[in-house]
């Protein structure tokens, strides 16, 4: 192999390569490096816009700006910061779902971040925001299962408890709440977490198993601030037993020991509400009466007042009531129950036939709180008033009104009900008490589809569709037997098989009238007997009744008498029943008294007959 001396020319041409490259690096980096610091500073300076507007509480301008840092700067050592400020900043603005999806991006992320059981925290807060409470309950389980040793672990496991609860998740609940009793059995939330116990066992309807962690905290000798809550559910617990002295006995050991508990306050409400539940309303009003004496002008004593006030009404002590409503306006303008307090006051005025203080208490109502659903009830007392009356158009939209914004389904059915009731009784539209007597017997309710049913048979037999009257309510023996209107539906069929007129045949009362008033029938008792056993032979027993009296009005028996008084006792005893299927007992009485009377002279005066 040759080797070729390097000549100087070779020499200067490397050397001069060489400090061009050099030059040239420094220009690049010259030329990059205002670029790289303006890069940085543009990072800074907006992750602190975002940071600003966090602390100004400007929410939603704030994530926003985070989460263009985030697509902006993908691999800045801030990022971590702005994901968990995002996540933060939507739960400043409530945009909870926001939140725990930003939150769950920065725990799938940063799985060993020192905030990650903070961050685990907070997404649990978010789903309780959310009120998906069983996804919060498994979340803040989650929390506890993570990090069983960390300084809010029983805090973590008690959350999770509350919120299976609230999800109605009860038996998870209950078993989060007793590993939490026997895994912390020295944290100081032990006490509350037996709390909480006790009332998921009341939910679960297990109220003897619930006295016991109830009975636990009462008992304890230490300092809980659950005892006065506890006394108040073993009181509760007692009344539900129906073991009033028991409970009459917790609740005044509660007012001795706890007297300015809100427990203790409570205590008479609970009660109160008790004998309300029994229709014991003079119970109720002794005390809410004591509690008004003894309560302080908090929520409790409004509520009070307000049941003293409902239970006036129940006892027909409408102005007490409406009084008490008057003065509870007066004091308690900004009450949260001030919508309830305007309802009451409304209803005391309906009772009492005010109607029009009524009418202009429940506008009030409405225009003070437009979306409350008490807004939409009140249309229902509205459409009541309105019909009372007499203006059955005006009730019709009242209650049209509240058919289409309630929406419970069986407050549809029964506005639509009302509906169908004015339509056939007050308006005699028949053609639309049908189309909504048919909507009702479509529904799913049972009750008001046995309505629907015998109301669309009651319009037929209105119309005089009596064929189609006695289909529907043989209809309704067959579907709805065991519902209140099977006895009228029986009644009904009865009276039109044995009384109504045929479809379509002509009103012929008045004809026979006549017929029977022309002087040459009128004084023949023979034409007059005639006349009434057609009559009665085509079932239309009142005027023959009438032509079997006329027939025998004489002071001598006629050859047909016995004939005669035998039918005329049968029709009587026909209106008899037929006064009875109407509902008319007096007149049945007296149609009754009138056909024995017949039957009697047939046996004594022609025995031979």
């Amino acid at each position: 192999m040759m080797n070729f001396p390097m000549t100087s020319k070779t020499t200067r041409f490397s050397g001069l390569q060489a400090r061009t490259a050099v030059w040239a690096w420094i220009f690049v980096l010259g030329l990059f490096a205002p670029l790289l610091a303006q890069g940085t500073q543009e990072e800074k300076e907006l992750f602190e816009f975002a940071q600003r507007l966090f602390n100004d509480a400007s929410y939603a301008n704030a994530a926003q700006e985070f989460k263009q840092f985030i697509i902006n700067f993908p691999t800045s050592d801030r990022l971590p910061d702005a994901m968990l400020k995002l996540g933060q900043a939507y739960m400043g603005g409530r945009q909870y779902r926001g939140a725990v999806e930003a939150f769950q991006q920065f725990i799938d992320r940063y799985p060993n971040h020192l905030e990650v059981a903070n961050t685990m925290r907070a997404k649990a807060d978010a789903l309780q925001q959310l009120g998906e409470y069983t996804k919060a309950g498994a979340a803040f389980q989650e929390v506890n299962t993570a990090y069983p040793e960390g300084a809010y672990a029983t805090q973590d496991l008690l959350s999770a408890g509350i919120n299976f609860h609230k999800g109605k998740d009860l038996q998870t609940a209950e078993a989060v709440f007793r590993t939490l009793i026997i895994k912390y059995p020295q944290s100081p939330l032990v006490h509350e977490t037996t709390y909480n116990l006790g009332l998921v066992l009341l939910a679960a309807n297990r109220p003897e198993e619930a006295l016991v962690p109830f009975q636990t905290i009462a008992e304890y000798t230490g300092k809980t601030e659950r005892k006065p809550d506890a006394l108040l559910q073993i009181g509760t617990v007692a009344l539900a037993q129906e073991d009033l002295q028991e409970a009459e006995a917790v609740f005044a050991q509660l007012r001795k020991r706890f007297p300015k508990s809100a427990s203790a306050e409570t205590a008479y409400l609970v009660l109160a509400a008790w004998f309300a539940e029994r229709n014991n309303w003079e119970r109720a009003v002794a005390i809410y009466r004591n509690a008004l004496a003894s309560l302080p002008r908090n929520e409790r004593r409004q509520q009070a007042v307000l049941g003293l006030a409902h239970a006036y009404r129940k006892l027909d002590r409408s102005n007490d009531a409406r009084k008490q409503y008057a003065d509870f306006l007066r004091v308690y303008p900004r009450s949260p129950f001030l919508i309830q307090a305007r309802l009451g006051y409304g209803r005391a005025f309906a009772d009492l036939k005010n109607y029009r203080n009524a009418l202009d208490a429940f506008k009030r109502l409405q225009e003070t709180f437009p979306n409350h659903p008490i807004s939409i009830q009140v249309f229902h007392d509205i459409g009541t008033i309105w019909r009372e009356l007499g203006a059955p158009r005006k009730a019709l939209s009242a209650y049209q009104a509240y058919e289409n914004q309630v929406e419970n389904a069986e407050q549809k059915a029964e506005a639509r009900l009302r509906i169908a009731q004015i339509y056939e009784t007050d308006l005699a539209w028949y053609d639309f008490a049908a189309e909504s007597y048919r909507t009702l017997r479509a529904g799913a309710i049972s009750r008001y589809a046995a309505e629907g049913q015998f109301g669309l048979a009651s319009t037929f037999e209105k119309t005089g569709q009596i064929r189609l009257a006695l289909r529907e309510y043989r209809t309704y023996l067959k579907h709805f037997a065991d519902e209140a209107r099977a006895r009228a539906a029986e009644e009904r069929i009865q009276y039109l098989q044995e009384f109504a007129s045929p479809d379509g045949a002509p009103d012929s009362d008045g004809i026979i009238s006549l017929v029977a008033s022309l002087p040459a029938i009128a004084a023949d008792p023979m034409a007059q007997f005639q006349l009434g056993r057609f009559l009665h032979s085509r079932g239309n027993h009142l005027q023959a009744a009438q032509r079997f009296e006329a027939a025998l009005s004489g002071e001598t028996p006629p050859p047909f008498a016995a004939e005669a008084r035998y039918l005329q006792g049968d029709t009587c005893l026909k209106l008899e029943r037929k006064s009875h299927l109407e509902g008319q007992p007096r007149a049945a009485a007296s149609w009754r008294s009138r056909g024995l009377e017949a039957q009697n002279a047939v046996v004594t005066q022609f025995p031979n007959s």
